[in-house]
Order: C-alpha cells, then sequence, then structure tokens
C-alpha cells in the first residue's frame, strides 16, 4: 500500500507531464498578429514591392 507521501508525490508528477505536454501544443501569443498588426505587414509588403520603402540611412539622415 502507498503511503500519502508516494501518493502525493505520483500526483505531482502526473501533473508536471500534463503541464509539459500543454506547453508544446500552447500557442506563443507574440506570434499571434492583431488585425492592425496585420494591416501594416500588408502594407509593407505593398510598399516593398512598389518600391516605396525607405532605408533606415535614409530615416536618419533627414533628422
Amino acid at each position: 500500500m502507498k503511503t500519502t507521501e508516494q501518493k502525493i508525490l505520483q500526483k505531482l508528477e502526473q501533473i508536471e507531464n500534463e503541464l509539459k505536454s500543454i506547453k508544446e501544443y500552447m500557442i506563443d501569443m507574440d506570434m499571434i498578429l492583431t488585425e492592425e498588426e496585420k494591416e501594416l505587414v500588408e502594407k509593407s509588403i505593398r510598399h516593398e514591392r512598389e518600391g516605396r520603402l525607405i532605408s533606415i540611412d535614409e530615416v536618419e539622415c533627414s533628422k
């Protein structure tokens, strides 16, 4: 028969394993874009295709 300590340790190991499994399938919230961010990315891609982007050097020189 298991002691209370052994039962608790076994349950904790079970919980730990479940948490590891959950973490593997969790979505990284930093990888999800808001609607505003999606629009900004699309706009940037469109500007790149159109050759309308400016370099950081040009931005810094205009200060």
